[in-house]
């Protein structure tokens, strides 16, 4: 099954640093998942527009520099 949206490369790195020990701890992992849920929900709206899509990438981006 085919999701409707690419992964963000913000996303990748956070995953990446959640599953190093001791390298996640900067950021709040209840933060950043409902960081991850406002994205999501923004990339669902943004369907298959790419400006959109770029915005939801920024406000993640945003997002998680508040988080950690």
């Amino acid at each position: 099954m085919k999701i409707g949206y690419r992964l963000r490369p913000s996303a990748l790195l956070l995953g990446l640093a959640l599953a190093v020990p001791g390298v996640g701890h900067a950021t709040d992992e209840k933060c950043a998942a409902q960081c991850d849920e406002e994205t999501d929900r923004c990339m669902m709206a943004a369907g298959k527009d790419s400006a959109k899509q770029r915005q939801c990438d920024a406000q993640m981006d945003e997002c998680l520099r508040k988080c950690g």
